[in-house]
């Protein structure tokens, strides 16, 4: 498990003990929104930025939090 500190439509950056590499794919489970497959733009000690394939339905994710 992962937190999510920022969140877009095209991307977010993720927080946590995970083994990540810079250029990996990688798919993240977002509620509200499911199965998001992604690219690790960036890695900083225990956080990483993924660059999204497809667009996020922000809406939907807000919906499922509330």
């Amino acid at each position: 498990r992962i937190k999510v500190r920022n969140l877009s439509a095209g991307g977010m950056m993720g927080e946590g003990r995970v083994p990540v590499i810079r250029g990996h794919r990688i798919r993240v489970d977002l509620a509200g929104a499911g199965k998001v497959s992604g690219t690790v733009a960036w890695v900083q000690e225990t956080r990483f930025g993924v660059a999204f394939e497809r667009e996020v339905d922000l809406a939907g994710i807000r919906n499922e939090a509330e």
